[in-house]
């Protein structure tokens, strides 16, 4: 430690004195510390791109080099190095780098030591570095030598192929789920009921077609399934509560920025059989009845954060009522005798799909047409509870008007032309 300050003091003594001498001539030291500093910077950058070249005679680099690039420090090897070189026990070939090193931290400790901010002897007590480098890095293995060698001049001789291929446009996804409900009720509860047990199969596949440019072709196909036990039937012992097989298909041509003249078909009827409660007589089934919307309009969209959807605005909409089975024509607003009611009119759609949650999501369908003289009005919402990738609890609430439907000579009577279905399920979910 003595020695140590005794080097140090040596080292000072000099520098104060040269503090003294003319404004010149340390001008003159400090232009030559930083040419030698630049010179030794650039030694070390040509060694690099000598390795980098011919990795097998690179020459090994300054194991001191470090210093020169770290936060200036005051090294007190360094120190002793310079002023008593004989004390470090090196190879010659190493000695020479070492001074040079060595050197030039010298030459900035005296030129500039305002930018000295520690000794070493604060990093040795933290243990950060070593006291001392007393051998060279060994470089028998080099990484360079293991990068494989790439041929920017590669052998065109040969008679080349370009292939382009066309970018793919379509875009299909889905998604399924299976819902279940229990519910359990004894013979003799107090309030009544009777127990029964339900399920729900439904399934939206997609199909669209972008060009990315004027063309959009959107085809969604919707399936709707759902049986519940009814022990009070004696003639049925299962119900179906949802019964659809729904196609929209809609082709767009874009007029500006999110706006498109849109054509629309759209079309839609039961997968099985309906009947009264204990009875035979048939409210619906498979095409009976097969309704058909044909429209053209605009169509607009938008995309903002958590909120999509589009609005659909048709001024000329075709609609055709269809039946298989005559006597259901009073069920369905079709004329007696007849098995289809044709109506031109206007129609309105939206959609819409909005975020509320980081796992639910509300979605949304409005379906409106009219021909003036009556109205039929569909609301569609479901809300979805999304509890991992296979599980889900959905919502769904669904309001319905239409004015053509005439009971009066139904056992019903002059029925309220509104209607309302329900259902909150757990079950299955996937999306692909």
């Amino acid at each position: 430690m003595v020695n140590r300050l005794l080097m140090v003091i040596l080292f000072l003594a000099p520098l104060l004195a040269q503090g003294q001498s003319s404004r010149g001539v340390r001008e003159k030291k400090e232009s030559k510390t930083y040419i030698r500093y630049s010179q030794e910077l650039q030694k070390l950058v040509q060694q690099r791109d000598s390795a980098i070249q011919n990795p097998g005679a690179a020459k090994p680099l300054n194991a001191y080099a470090y210093r020169l690039f770290v936060p200036t420090t005051l090294y007190s090897s360094a120190l002793m190095q310079h002023f008593s070189p004989d004390s470090v026990t090196v190879r010659d070939t190493v000695l020479t780098m070492v001074r040079e090193a060595n050197g030039l931290l010298v030459g900035v400790y005296a030129g500039h030591p305002e930018i000295v901010k520690q000794a070493d002897s604060r990093i040795n007590k933290a243990g950060a570095i070593r006291e001392d480098v007393e051998k060279s890095l060994k470089s028998d293995v080099s990484l360079v030598s293991k990068v494989k060698k790439v041929h920017l001049n590669p052998d065109l001789s040969d008679d080349v192929v370009l292939v382009t291929r066309k970018p793919n446009f379509w875009t299909f996804k889905g998604n399924a789920s299976l819902q279940f409900t229990q519910n359990y009720v004894t013979d003799n509860w107090y309030q009544g009921g009777e127990s029964n047990y339900s399920g729900l199969a439904m399934a939206n596949l997609n199909l669209n077609y972008d060009n990315k440019q004027r063309i959009q072709w959107e085809n969604k196909l919707e399936f709707q399934l759902g049986f519940q036990t009814n022990e009070s039937d004696t003639y049925h012992k299962f119900k179906a509560t949802n019964n659809l097989i729904r196609l929209t298909s809609k082709f767009g041509y874009k007029a500006v920025s999110t706006l498109y003249y849109t054509g629309q078909v759209m079309t839609w009827t039961q997968i099985v059989p309906q009947y009264d409660n204990n009875s035979m007589n048939l409210r619906s089934e498979f095409l009976g009845p097969l309704y058909l919307n044909l429209s053209l309009g605009i169509d607009y969209k938008w995309n903002i954060k958590r909120f999509s959807g589009n609005i659909y605005m048709a001024p000329v909409a075709y609609n055709l009522r269809y039946i298989s089975n005559g006597d259901l024509w009073y069920k369905h607003g079709i004329p007696e005798g007849k098995h289809s009611l044709h109506d031109a009119g206007s129609s309105i759609q939206i959609n819409w799909k909005v975020e509320i949650w980081k796992n639910i999501n509300w979605q949304s369908r409005m379906y409106f047409f009219t021909n003036y003289s009556y109205v039929n009005y569909e609301w569609e919402n479901t809300v979805n509870f999304t509890i991992n990738r296979y599980m889900s609890t959905k919502l769904f609430l669904y309001p319905r008007i239409d004015t053509s439907r005439d009971f009066s000579n139904g056992v019903e009577g002059r029925s309220k032309h509104f209607m309302f279905k329900e259902w909150l399920s757990l079950g299955l979910n996937y999306n692909f």
